[in-house]
């Protein structure tokens, strides 16, 4: 009965951001562990976080919460088994709105869900953003490093550098090399 007022009360906020979403379920989760609830209550909590997120997605999130709730929603629901539903939510991601990053993150889960053919598009529109310096060498080490989508990496890396206006700046870009 606890479970269901705790999880059954939380209705959608005007305004909220993922961070503030998020906040609560994690915390909720570990007081069930705490309190040895079974497996099936832990279930039914998650199932109605991604319940919350499905909401957040459809009348709240904003800005980059729109790319990080789904990706976020995305992994819970390969956590319930729901393959399918996380499918098509990863699919809903728009390549043209997307930031490289949340691109990089879903061309990772398409991976793990046989999507090749939309990992490769989302990959190709990611590298295509035009970013700043530091998302672009974050890009660059997920490509090489999450995706082993190595020569692509190094393409961004050696662009950078040879963009770099002086040492300082090509110090940076062989930083971000050695690091991935």
């Amino acid at each position: 009965l606890a479970l269901l007022t705790a999880t059954t009360a939380a209705q959608p906020t005007p305004g909220r951001t993922l961070d503030q979403l998020h906040a609560s379920y994690p915390r909720k989760r570990l007081e069930l562990v705490q309190q040895h609830k079974s497996l099936e209550e832990i279930r039914q909590l998650t199932e109605e976080f991604t319940r919350e997120l499905e909401g957040f997605l459809e009348k709240e999130a904003a800005g980059p919460d729109r790319f990080n709730a789904r990706l976020m929603l995305v992994d819970y629901l390969l956590s319930l088994g729901a393959r399918e539903r996380a499918v098509t939510t990863l699919q809903a991601i728009d390549a043209n709105e997307a930031p490289a990053m949340a691109l990089a993150a879903a061309a990772q889960l398409a991976t793990h869900l046989g999507l090749g053919e939309k990992r490769g598009q989302w990959i190709d529109a990611a590298i295509a953003k035009k970013e700043p310096f530091e998302s672009r060498m974050a890009l660059a080490m997920h490509l090489m490093t999450k995706l082993q989508e190595i020569d692509k990496g190094q393409r961004i890396i050696d662009e950078a550098f040879a963009a770099a206006a002086d040492d300082e700046e090509r110090a940076k870009v062989k930083w971000y090399e050695a690091a991935a």
